[in-house]
């Protein structure tokens, strides 16, 4: 039985490792072997694509990013819902919001934690459940989502700013979907 919940992420490239140990999270430079413990009830969230930025979000359940070089806060703002990417900018945060009931499309939304403008929703394709978002350092929005096919699921990545382009799929048998003894590892994707 699992009486104590440990918890890894990894940062673009693996730069920093992310742990969790019941609600403490540790932020482990993998180049320099210093660590920075995060404040209780801070959970990260996402790394900028370069690495410079954390996103967390802070017990009140708004959001605060900190600078990884000198590990102050230096934006805050409001929460950005469900799996946030923060951009190399360290202040436009894409994120998605979800229809509760599920009835109507998830969308990909955006907030600007400097008061810029913010761009318009788009809408992920019919069938499609958002499930990770990613900026890359070329400035890309990638997506992964899931839908049904049969009794598989079915997994993309797209490329959110090039017309939701498919980059990847591949599907899942109903057979590997248990979550016993899973490890998954999406870099620069904190899943907390």
């Amino acid at each position: 039985m699992l009486t104590n919940r440990v918890g890894i992420g990894l940062s673009p490239a693996g730069h920093y490792v992310v742990t969790r140990r019941n609600e403490l999270h540790q932020v482990l430079n993998s180049v320099t072997a210093q660590a920075h413990t995060l404040p209780a009830g801070q959970y990260p969230m996402s790394f900028s694509p370069d690495n410079e930025y954390l996103l967390v979000r802070q017990q009140d359940g708004t959001s605060a990013v900190y600078s990884t070089e000198t590990w102050g806060v230096v934006r805050t703002g409001p929460r950005a819902a469900y799996f946030p990417a923060l951009h190399a900018n360290g202040t436009t945060i894409a994120y998605l919001a979800s229809d509760p009931f599920g009835k109507e499309p998830d969308y990909i939304r955006f907030l600007d934690l400097a008061g810029g403008p913010v761009s318009s929703p788009i809408k992920l394709p019919a069938g499609e459940d958002g499930n990770g978002l990613l900026w890359d350092r070329a400035n890309h929005l990638d997506i992964l989502t899931r839908a049904h096919s049969g009794h598989d699921l079915v997994w993309r990545w797209r490329r959110v700013n090039d017309g939701m382009r498919l980059l990847d799929t591949f599907a899942q048998p109903p057979s590997e979907t248990s979550v016993d003894d899973e490890l998954d590892v999406f870099t620069g994707v904190l899943d907390y």
